[in-house]
């Protein structure tokens, strides 16, 4: 469903105490997931960073303060959900928390939320933290790994739990990201839906939607920059799926009218890349 992860980066640590930190940090953080799958942490090494990427997408915030107190460094939390067009970025240094940041902020007096590209907006934040492009936004299946040859050095850290309450074991590799993104491709691309034999694909997001035309207006046109961003097959038909953020039904089919006249209204003004 689009992009949904939480990635951690860490800099300026002391390299002689993650190692001993990072696997019960870890695993603590992992205690509550009783899901029956194997569970992977891939710790990757690019000076001056270090990225870790969880395999279900999951890293917590209190990973992230115990790391950097732990290693006397700083770590930054970045957290998408493109479903609910949120994002996250939550900096700590020495075991403090010292910025915290909601994308889009908290609106006063229950106004609709000024959105935004959730993907592009982290996807900026890591450029401006100079975070390499091709380290942003990963996820498990976009990195290959294999063993270190005679005389190379490791640059990956394999945590693995195989079970919940299993031991975590540990490996080190070399790793490379299987299509390296550069600056200007922006973040990963990744559909909610995709049915080959329409030759349709959806994204699904749930969105507060209130009768206010130029906030709706405004959530539009970010559908719009999103649809435009991901390149897709020729003739494929593109939809963005709306679903308003309540549960009463009346309102619900209010929310949805409104949005797709201010849909209409829009497409007078151009053609759009997506329908509703």
């Amino acid at each position: 469903m689009g992009l949904n992860l939480a990635q951690v980066f860490l800099r300026d640590v002391d390299f002689a105490s993650l190692p001993k930190s990072i696997l019960p940090a870890w695993s603590r953080s992992i205690e509550s997931d009783r899901e029956p799958r194997r569970r992977q942490l891939l710790v990757l090494f690019r000076d001056p960073w270090i990225a870790l990427v969880d395999s279900t997408g999951d890293l917590p915030k209190s990973l992230a303060l115990e790391l950097s107190k732990a290693t006397g460094g700083e770590a930054i939390r970045v957290a998408v959900s493109s479903t609910t067009l949120t994002a996250e970025t939550y900096r700590a240094v020495n075991g403090e928390a010292v910025d915290e940041l909601s994308i889009p902020a908290a609106e006063p007096g229950g106004l609709m939320p000024l959105y935004s590209d959730p993907e592009m907006e982290i996807w900026d934040v890591l450029k401006k933290l100079d975070v390499p492009s091709d380290l942003r936004l990963l996820r498990v299946r976009d990195i290959s790994a294999r063993k270190a040859e005679k005389d190379e050095q490791a640059s990956l850290v394999l945590l693995e739990r195989k079970e919940p309450g299993g031991k975590v074991g540990q490996g080190t590799f070399v790793f490379e990201v299987k299509a390296p993104r550069a600056e200007g491709d922006g973040p990963p691309v990744e559909f909610s839906l995709f049915k080959a034999d329409q030759k349709m694909l959806a994204d699904i997001y749930v969105a507060t939607v209130l009768p206010d035309a130029e906030r709706v207006d405004r959530l539009l046109q970010v559908l719009e920059g999103i649809a435009r961003r991901k390149p897709r097959p020729p003739l494929h038909h593109y939809q963005a799926v709306v679903t308003p953020d309540t549960e009463d039904e009346t309102q619900r089919q209010e929310a949805l009218a409104f949005l797709r006249e201010r849909y209409r209204e829009l497409a007078k003004t151009r053609p759009l890349a997506f329908t509703l």
